[in-house]
Formats: structure tokens, C-alpha cells, sequence
């Protein structure tokens, strides 16, 4: 979901990026393509503690979310919406790995203890 250039085979055009700081940005960058930016009203100092991070993040040009539903238009609405909530970029909102097993999505799958 995240080929950034810094994944090689993965990557759009197979290109190797040796320089750290440049792996990091292209790969947040192409995360941030699929969840969006950061709203400027979201408090990044809940999670962010440094300034700079901050301002790192900050940094990026604003990106909308993409809509999945646009991009896997055969996938069960409850199947979209829990990977919206795993993939928020603020961890506070972020669903837990307990949360998103018990979610009503794996209800039809899951085994009871």
C-alpha cells in the first residue's frame, strides 16, 4: 500500500535512494498520499513531543485521504472503514490490534474461545 523508494523492487521506478533523510520523507510522503496530511487543527504535540518532528511533519504539502471505497469499490463498507481506522496517523485514535479483532467486521470469521 506503501511502495516508497526506498522499497526497491517495490518501488514505482525501481530506484535506490542511499541517502537516509531522503528514504524517510519519500516514504512518509507516500503514506501520507493514501491517509492525507494532518489537518492544520490536529495537535501533533499529543503524540509529537519534539518541535522539530512538528514542524517535519508539518512540512508536507496538504494531501487529502484517498477514498478506498474509490479504490476497492468491492470491498465491504465495514472492511473500509476498519482500515481507515487502523491506518490514523495520530496514534491516540488509532484503533488497537485488540480493538480491530474483536471489530464487527470478523464477526462472520472469527472462532470463539
Amino acid at each position: 500500500m506503501f511502495p516508497g523508494s526506498s522499497c526497491y523492487k517495490l518501488s514505482p521506478n525501481g530506484e535506490i535512494l542511499n541517502d537516509d533523510k531522503a528514504k524517510q520523507k519519500d516514504q512518509l510522503f507516500k503514506i501520507f498520499q493514501v491517509i492525507g496530511t494532518p489537518k492544520p487543527e490536529d495537535d501533533l504535540s499529543s503524540f509529537l513531543e519534539q518541535k522539530e518532528s512538528q514542524d517535519y511533519v508539518r512540512s508536507f504539502p496538504p494531501v487529502e485521504r484517498i477514498r478506498l471505497e474509490d479504490l476497492y469499490p468491492a470491498s465491504d463498507p465495514r472492511g473500509i472503514a476498519l482500515i481507515y481506522r487502523m491506518l490514523e496517523f495520530n496514534p491516540n485514535r488509532r484503533i488497537t490490534a485488540e480493538q480491530a479483532i474483536i471489530d464487527p467486521y470478523f464477526d462472520d470469521i472469527r472462532i470463539e474461545e
